[in-house]
C-alpha cells in the first residue's frame, strides 16, 4: 500500500500555464457567462500584476493577500504573484475584519491584492486588480526553486488559534499530477471552479488544469450558492471535472432529482473530499451521473490538498462508510491506534 514512490516533479505551480500561454495563446483558460479569457490575456493580466509588485518591492518569497470575489480576477492575482517569486495568501472577501486582521498581521502582509479599497491597516499597500494594466509581451516568472512557498491557507482554528499552512510547489504539483495522471486529466478537460480561494481544494482547480491546458469555469458572483446555476454551467460549457466537498454535490443532486430535463452527462471525474461522505450521497450521486467516476480524496490541508483516494465505485452494496483509501504518489499512511 505505501509503495507509492516516484519521482518528485520539477517546475512551479505556474509553469504549466505559462508554457500553454506560448504554445497555444488563444486556448481558453477562464470562462465565465460574462466572458472568455484566453490562456495569453490571463498571462499578460498577472504580468501587469507581478510588475506591480516587483516596482512596490515585493521580494521572493514574501507573502502577498488576495481578497478578491470568486472569478477570473483570482486566478490573474495568484499567478502574478506566483510570477514574482511571492506566496499567495486567499482570504475571503467577506471575512470578520478581526480575524482577517489577525492572519495578515500573523503573515507579516505588505502587499494585497483587492477588487476594491478595503480597510485594512494603513501598514498594507492596496492595489485593485481591476485597475491593473497587462504588459504586451508574456512575463519571464522570477527565478525561484520548486521548494520555495507557494501559497499559505489558514486552518479554522477548531483546535485553537488559526495558523498559516505553508505549501511548496514542488509539494502541491505533486499531488496535482498524480491526479491528473491518474484520472486521465488533460487539455479537454474543464472544471467548476465552486471552492472558495481559502480552500484548498481551489488549488486543485485552478493550478491542476492550468498545468494540462484545461479550462476554469467560474459560476457569477450572484449565484455562486445555485445549484440550478451550476447544472447550466456544466451544459453550457461542457464542464468535465467535478471537485467540492460532499455537501455541495448533495445540493445538486437534490436540485437533479426535481429536472430529469438536464444532461450533466459531461461529468467525467466527480472528486469529494473535505467531509465525511454519506454512503447515501455516494448511490444517488451514481444513480444520477451513471457516466461519471466518483472518487473520495481526503487529507489535511499541510499534505498539500490531498494524500488518498478510493473509487467508489469499489463500495460494496452493503457497506456503512466510505472506506479512508489508498495514499497517493509520494505519500504513505499509518494506523496509529487501535
Amino acid at each position: 500500500v505505501n509503495g507509492t514512490q516516484m519521482a518528485m516533479p520539477e517546475g512551479t505551480l505556474v509553469s504549466g500555464a505559462l508554457a500553454w500561454a506560448q504554445r497555444d495563446p488563444r486556448r481558453p483558460c477562464t470562462l465565465t457567462q460574462d466572458g472568455t479569457l484566453t490562456y495569453a490575456e490571463v498571462l499578460h493580466h498577472a504580468g501587469g500584476v507581478k510588475e506591480v509588485l516587483e516596482r512596490a518591492g515585493a521580494q521572493p518569497g514574501e507573502i502577498v493577500a488576495v481578497l478578491a470575489e470568486k472569478g477570473p480576477m483570482q486566478v490573474i492575482a495568484v499567478l502574478g504573484s506566483l510570477l514574482a517569486g511571492a506566496a499567495y495568501l486567499p482570504i475571503e472577501v467577506g471575512e470578520p475584519s478581526a480575524r482577517r486582521d489577525e492572519m495578515l498581521a500573523d503573515a507579516g502582509v505588505r502587499f494585497a491584492l483587492v477588487d476594491k479599497p478595503m480597510d485594512l491597516f494603513p501598514s498594507i499597500c492596496q492595489f485593485v486588480l481591476s485597475s491593473l494594466s497587462a504588459t504586451e509581451s508574456l512575463p519571464e516568472p522570477a527565478p525561484i526553486s520548486a521548494d520555495q512557498v507557494a501559497y499559505v491557507i489558514y486552518t479554522s482554528g477548531s483546535t485553537g488559534k488559526p495558523k498559516g499552512v505553508m505549501i511548496t510547489h514542488r509539494s502541491a504539483l505533486n499531488t496535482i499530477r498524480d491526479i491528473n495522471a491518474r484520472f486521465g486529466i488533460a487539455g479537454k478537460d474543464r472544471v467548476l471552479c465552486v471552492s472558495s480561494l481559502a480552500f484548498d481544494l481551489s488549488v486543485y482547480d485552478i493550478f491542476g488544469l492550468l498545468d494540462v491546458g484545461g479550462g476554469l469555469v467560474f459560476p457569477s458572483a450572484q449565484r455562486v450558492a445555485d445549484p440550478s446555476h451550476w447544472a447550466e454551467l456544466v451544459a453550457q460549457c461542457c464542464v468535465t471535472v467535478w471537485n467540492s466537498v460532499p455537501a455541495l454535490m448533495s445540493m445538486l443532486q437534490n436540485y437533479l432529482v426535481t429536472r430529469s430535463d438536464v444532461n450533466l452527462g459531461s461529468l467525467r471525474p466527480v472528486f469529494l473530499s473535505g467531509d465525511r461522505i454519506p454512503v447515501e450521497l455516494v448511490q444517488d450521486a451514481s444513480a444520477l451521473l451513471p457516466a461519471a467516476e466518483l472518487v473520495a480524496l481526503g487529507g489535511a490541508t499541510e499534505a498539500s490538498i490531498w494524500s488518498i483516494f478510493f473509487l467508489l465505485s469499489e463500495l460494496s452494496a452493503d457497506a456503512k462508510f466510505v472506506p479512508y483509501g489508498r495514499p497517493l504518489a509520494n505519500q504513505t499512511v499509518h494506523v496509529l491506534d487501535d
